[in-house]
């Protein structure tokens, strides 16, 4: 038993079954699956953020938690297909996929989302792969099996492209969860089918387990896409990236030595000395790695650019699953007469022309050139990519076809890992180097504000709206920026992708050619056997020169020191300009800021010197926004604000009054003893400033008195429905007309009147007599608003007009505490702003945000 073939002539017909195409729709069902939930997820996060408090660092791996799994485990899961069984593997895939989706769909954290999201990337890794081997099985004919691989790869990429727009649908309707329950009737249709339709088939000849080779190869694997995704955040000099790099490299040389030692390896590393096998290979991870690339800016300049929402900017890129469908057909007809060859070259040249008509003709005002740009990537892969597979296939009999299938898959993974993080990073210092030369111009902009508008033009967008008068040309500059890196980045796609072109014309065999056959008997003994074989579009042999290995390992060391150059380079410009451009010390531009902010969730209570607080807090930020609710409001209104602000800043809300909050006398509750507990509750969280602050009804006078006692730590101030230094001796002034209201009304004053009917109430009369003295709050941007018209049924109308006088003499006592105020009057709303307009509320307070 040995994991090297016996001698067959490649690519000869054999016979197919006689389900093979109902075979086929139970695989791309599958495969459909697997491909969807790599780019689905995407337009839920913003609800993740609110529903799970997830922060920045747990968003990122919620979606990098699949693609890790999933390539990390691809190698081994073709090796286990081979061995055990195609169907078998096929059905414990698709079951642990559904698995993995019921848990991430009823997931109560993030932690619980993160796991779940690898068990998916488990099942993915079974599924992937097999479905491919499967089909070469099922398919005898040559023809027939490049027809269906061309069908597999376009589902492939349909999968990726409906991603979002599946995302999108289910999001207008459903909660996040819904993008993890359609995959349940999917899954459930695929795991039928394959137990009543697909066929079992086996390597003969398969390998003994080989735990070892499994673990090197998923550690170089799992690693190196780690340190991808980890390399923009981290630093691609960084010391966690060049140790995962270097790792990932350490074990994948040594996952080779240890296969090639084995008489029956998992994978025969010398499968990569064939030209088909190793320039298909090749051409396809570098095809991957521009289009991933490409798309990773597309999504951002579709919404930030042209302002297009999730679900419209998902059919945007309906263009390149149109152009791969088209291409498939017309793939398969070219490689059918001309040779798979001509069909990768003629691919890859289209898919590059694609990208450089985005790269020469974006302008960040139509998107006519990104929709032609993605037709002709869409036709080029679609053309290039079944042609590609096809030869990477052929070069293996059927009964190998899972680990072949495996290495298919994994240069695909890892082609566009790589594209988005090289890609990504060149984009992203050049946004930084261009804009921090244009706001030289913009007098006035802080260290802090700076760094915030070059760090991503999402960002650059949303500070931009509290610059007053300049907050539209730095936006527009943002969006120039980004537009002109794209454009300079994407031609680092084109390259690729030519390059990509130039191997298929120098490596990939040419039709009619004759080459040399490796062949391992079964003692152990290699033999080298010259046997002419003829290599069309659908079969090649295994050669015996070490070119395919010495061309593949070139341009796989190539791209690494392309990402790790042009990002160092990246970092290098970025910091230069910083430091040029703003009159602080160069330090300041690259330091980090001394106070480490937090990211957690916090949900929680806390003992302080007054009692015992609950507090919660999510999101992240640089600045953190506090929400003090009104006398008797726990905080529950702020469910319908808090979920949005924590996609900008980190947001935080607490319990003032209710059981066991304070153990503090009565008569010892001031606004600023209240305000002095939240410092001490903030400080014992481990939840730092600067704040923004968010004040709702009596919260609004406590808010301002946290701004008058902290104002080194207070950068913004909003006041909603908010009671003036007078208001309680006024509205306790109201006549008893003898109606319910009135009744109403001084009972809730005779309460306030007695705070021993509530210890933990602060004696109102007293606080707001403290209030009152605050002249003054500087040059605190702050931001009133108040309901327009406040109905009172059943209240004379003498006092409702008294009442309204009142309140309208308040409102513009808390505008004069400012120098830079703004009121805002919202028409036709109750006491609870917040709650009946959030969207109102959302805008003005995020405009405070710095």
């Amino acid at each position: 038993m040995h994991g090297r073939p016996a001698p067959q002539v490649l690519g000869e017909s054999s016979p197919s079954h006689p389900n093979r195409w109902r075979i086929l729709g139970v695989l791309v069902l599958a495969l459909l699956v697997t491909s969807i939930d790599h780019t689905i997820i995407n337009v839920a996060l913003p609800q993740l953020v609110g529903d799970l408090g997830a922060s920045a660092a747990a968003l990122q791996w919620i979606v990098a938690a699949y693609t890790v799994v999933f390539a990390g485990l691809l190698l081994t899961a073709g090796s286990l297909g081979d061995r055990f069984g195609r169907r078998r593997a096929l059905a414990v895939g698709l079951f642990t996929f559904l698995a993995g989706s019921v848990l991430s769909a009823v997931a109560a954290s993030t932690t619980m989302l993160i796991v779940g999201r690898g068990v998916m990337g488990v099942g993915g890794a079974l599924i992937m792969p097999t479905t491919l081997s499967i089909l070469v099985n099922s398919f005898g004919d040559p023809r027939e099996r490049a027809k269906a691989i061309a069908i597999w790869t376009a589902a492939s990429g349909a999968g990726i492209a409906l991603g979002p727009i599946v995302g999108g649908l289910l999001m207008r309707s459903f909660s996040w969860s819904s993008v993890f329950w359609i995959n349940v009737p999917l899954l459930a249709v695929a795991f039928v089918g394959t137990l009543h339709l697909v066929p079992e088939s086996r390597d003969p000849n398969a390998t003994r387990l080989d735990p070892i080779g499994a673990l090197l190869s998923t550690a170089a694997i799992g690693t190196l896409v780690y340190a991808i995704i980890e390399g923009p955040e981290q630093g691609w000099t960084s010391r966690s990236t060049l140790t995962g790099v270097a790792f990932a490299a350490f074990a994948g040389a040594v996952f080779a030595r240890w296969e090639m030692r084995r008489d029956d390896p998992m994978l025969d590393i010398r499968l990569f000395a064939n030209r088909g096998f190793s320039g298909g290979s090749v051409a396809l991870a570098m095809l991957f790695f521009a289009m991933a690339g490409a798309v990773f800016l597309q999504a951002q300049y579709l919404q930030f650019i042209l302002d297009y929402t999730p679900l419209v900017a998902g059919f945007a890129l309906v263009p390149a699953a149109v152009g791969m469908i088209v291409g498939t057909g017309a793939g398969a007809h070219l490689a059918a007469n001309l040779g798979g060859r001509v069909a990768v070259v003629t691919g890859t040249l289209f898919a590059a022309g694609g990208v450089a008509v985005q790269a020469a003709f974006i302008d960040g005002t139509s998107y006519v050139p990104t929709g032609l740009g993605l037709l002709l990537f869409g036709l080029g892969a679609g053309i290039a990519m079944p042609a590609a597979t096809e030869l990477i296939m052929s070069t293996l009999p059927p009964a190998r076809a899972g680990i072949g299938s495996a290495v298919n898959d994994t240069v695909r993974e890892l082609g566009g890992a790589l594209g988005v993080a090289v890609i990504g990073s060149v984009a992203a210092s050049t946004y930084a180097s261009n804009l921090n030369g244009d706001l030289d111009r913009i007098p006035g902009l802080t260290d802090n504000l700076r760094a915030a508008l070059t760090d991503n033009v999402g960002a650059a967008i949303g500070a931009s709206e509290q610059l007053g008068t300049n907050g539209a040309e730095v936006a527009q500059l943002a969006r120039d920026a980004f537009v002109s890196s794209m454009s300079g980045a994407l031609w680092v796609a084109v390259g690729l992708a030519v390059w990509a072109a130039v191997i298929a014309i120098v490596h990939l065999p040419r039709p009619g050619a004759s080459v040399d056959i490796h062949i391992a008997h079964g003692d152990g003994v290699d033999h080298d056997a010259a046997v002419p074989v003829v290599a069309t579009a659908h079969h090649a042999g295994l050669h015996r020169s070490s070119g395919g290995v010495r061309h593949t390992v070139t341009t796989v060391v190539a791209i690494a020191a392309l990402a790790v150059g042009l990002a160092a380079c990246g970092d290098d410009s970025t910091a230069t300009s910083s430091a040029t451009s703003t009159p602080a010390p160069a330090e300041s531009s690259t330091t980090a800021p001394t106070v480490e902010r937090p990211t957690a969730l916090v949900d929680a209570s806390f003992r302080i010197e007054a009692g015992q607080m609950h507090l919660r807090c999510v999101g992240s930020g640089s600045t953190t926004v506090l929400l003090i609710a009104g006398w008797g409001d726990g905080g529950e209104s702020w469910g319908a604000v808090e979920p949005a602000i924590a996609e900008r800043a980190r947001v935080c809300s607490y319990a003032r009054f209710g059981t066991g909050t304070s153990d503090a006398p009565a008569t010892d509750q001031t606004f600023a003893t209240q305000a002095a507990d939240l410092h001490e509750l903030l400080e014992e969280a481990g939840e730092p400033g600067p704040y923004v602050v968010l004040g709702h009804s009596f919260g609004g006078a406590e808010g301002v008195t946290f701004a008058s006692e902290y104002p080194d730590e207070v950068v913004g101030l909003m006041l909603l429905d908010t009671t003036p230094p007078t208001w309680p001796e006024a509205v306790c002034a109201v006549v008893d007309d003898g109606s319910e209201a009135a009744r109403t009304w001084l009972e809730g004053c005779a309460v306030m009147r007695d705070p021993s009917k509530d210890p933990e109430r602060v004696d109102v009369f007293a606080a707001f007599a403290e209030v009152a003295e605050i002249g003054s709050l500087g040059d605190l941007p702050m931001t009133v608003m108040s309901a327009d018209r406040r109905t009172l049924p059943a209240l004379a109308a003498a006092e409702v007009t008294r009442l309204n006088a009142v309140w309208d003499d308040g409102v513009e006592s808390w505008e004069a505490l400012s120098t830079v105020s703004n009121v805002v009057l919202v028409e036709d709303s109750g006491h609870y702003i917040q709650v009946e307009h959030p969207d109102v509320v959302i805008d003005e307070l995020l405009a405070l945000v710095p």
